[in-house]
């Protein structure tokens, strides 16, 4: 297999549904609510940001968000991350998150320092 593998997909995680409880855009009275009928905000190429560019100029240039992903979540509100996704051509067991042609990290330790940072507080 080549790296034709690595065609990029979209992954979608919905962070409302593991923090109803904790999401200030729903409240108690949404409890009748199907879920396609909620709005949350949700930010796109949410790896492809300036903390993950470390600083790298050209990195920068792939950016499409300021904050971390620990931040947007925190900070910004964010309950959907956009993450574009290919699979390591160097070792097809592992998954890298990418915006074009700039590889910002590993899928699994970015979402473990970030992700799984937020979910555990």
């Amino acid at each position: 297999m080549t790296t034709s593998l690595s065609t990029h997909f979209m992954f979608v995680a919905l962070l409302s549904l593991l923090r109803m409880a904790n999401t200030a855009a729903l409240n108690q009275d949404d409890g009748d609510l199907r879920f396609n009928e909620h709005t949350m905000i949700m930010s796109h190429n949410s790896a492809a940001n300036k903390d993950a560019a470390d600083g790298d100029f050209f990195k920068l240039f792939g950016v499409d968000q300021e904050d971390s992903i620990y931040e947007q979540l925190t900070i910004n509100g964010v309950r959907g991350l956009s993450l574009d996704i290919t699979i390591d051509s160097s070792d097809l067991s592992k998954l890298r998150l990418v915006h074009n042609p700039f590889d910002y990290g590993d899928f699994e330790t970015e979402l473990q320092t970030h992700l799984v940072r937020f979910l555990e507080e």
